[in-house]
């Protein structure tokens, strides 16, 4: 009984919700892989800047749709895919998550792409290569789907009816 005692508080709730403690403990995680993406490199780039870091990419990202370039599209999923885990909404969670993932992985497409480094003419770069960033951000991405993939193993089942 000493071992259901310290993995109920991450086990879900009735209603299927992760415990206080097993939310408090998601966000961490996630936080924790979203700032670890934002302080790697994240786009090896040719030329005068040879590296963005994720936290560059994040902000200026949004400026791709524009351009045709949706990977940033995927932080708006991946923190809806968050808010399903969070509220025990796994399967939501688990389809959120899975779109993040594709949608991280039209970045991809910019490798060997020129960009915009700013205003002014000759301010661009070629991308050559994503970095560690790209990979953690991925994962960060991917990390509501394995969460509610984890919380729907820990929902009991149901009693059985009895004959």
């Amino acid at each position: 009984m000493a071992g259901s005692a310290s993995s109920s508080h991450v086990a879900p709730e009735a209603d299927g919700r992760p415990s206080a403690r097993g939310r408090a403990l998601i966000l961490l995680l996630f936080v924790v892989a979203y700032a670890t993406a934002c302080m790697l490199p994240a786009f090896h780039l040719e030329g005068r800047r040879e590296v963005w870091r994720g936290m560059e990419v994040m902000v200026l990202g949004a400026w791709g749709l524009g351009r045709g370039q949706f990977a940033w599209l995927a932080n708006l999923t991946a923190l809806a895919a968050l808010g399903c885990v969070m509220t025990g909404r796994t399967l939501r969670a688990m389809i959120l998550s899975a779109v993040s993932g594709l949608l991280g992985l039209h970045a991809l497409v910019l490798v060997g792409q020129v960009i915009s480094l700013g205003r002014g003419e000759g301010n661009e770069a070629r991308v050559v290569s994503l970095g560690a960033g790209y990979l953690v951000w991925m994962g960060a991405l991917l990390l509501p789907l394995l969460l509610a993939l984890l919380l729907r193993q820990k929902r009991p089942l149901a009693p059985a009816p009895e004959l």
